[in-house]
């Protein structure tokens, strides 16, 4: 019933800049250069497409902490343009972000009261070893782990458990042991 779409957001990321990362996400047509309007009437008319054939598009923002309050606000103004209390919330755009405890400093100033939110704790030395391999594993990688276990210790304790700075250092890790080729697949770190 639902279209997901994963978007990645960056620091300083323009609410045009994520519009055009969903736009480009839903392979949707756009002029180079459009602007803010123009993208979000592409999305709008894709969205009302779906809602025709009884979909919702859910938006899920990975980093959503990395995004300012500017474009916090489309997104959230774009999924409230869709909302439907007569539907009891099937119809619409759902909003899934994902983030660091900062986003929800951010949310309340942008949204008063914020609907859903679900903390999760840090993960241990074993569980972030599995999250590794399991996004080597998600990549086509099926190999033994190929950042060793002090490394992964380390990436651990640097990391303080939070699945976004494990992505980044496996990243760094891993460019080191290729020296910046591309021996491994594209693992979305």
């Amino acid at each position: 019933d639902f279209v997901p779409v994963q978007v990645q957001a960056e620091l300083f990321m323009t609410a045009e800049q994520l519009l055009e990362s969903i736009c480009r996400e839903l392979q949707l047509e756009v002029s180079p250069g459009a602007g803010r309007a123009d993208l979000l009437g592409r999305i709008d008319d894709y969205a009302e497409t779906l809602r025709g054939r009884a979909k919702a598009l859910q938006l899920l923002i990975d980093d959503a902490h990395e995004l300012g309050e500017e474009a916090l606000r489309i997104i959230i103004e774009l999924q409230q343009r869709h909302a439907d209390s007569a539907s009891l919330g099937e119809d619409g755009i759902k909003l899934v972000l994902l983030g660091e405890p900062m986003l929800l400093g951010v949310l309340s100033r942008v949204v008063p009261a914020v609907e859903n939110s679900l903390a999760l704790e840090p993960l241990d030395a074993e569980a972030g070893r599995e999250y590794v391999e399991f996004k080597l594993a998600s990549a086509g990688y099926h190999g033994r782990l190929p950042i060793d276990l002090d490394e992964m210790a380390i990436i651990q304790a640097r990391s303080r458990g939070m699945p976004g700075a494990i992505d980044n250092l496996v990243t760094d890790a891993l460019n080191d042991l290729t020296g910046g080729r591309q021996t491994l697949p594209t693992l979305g770190f």
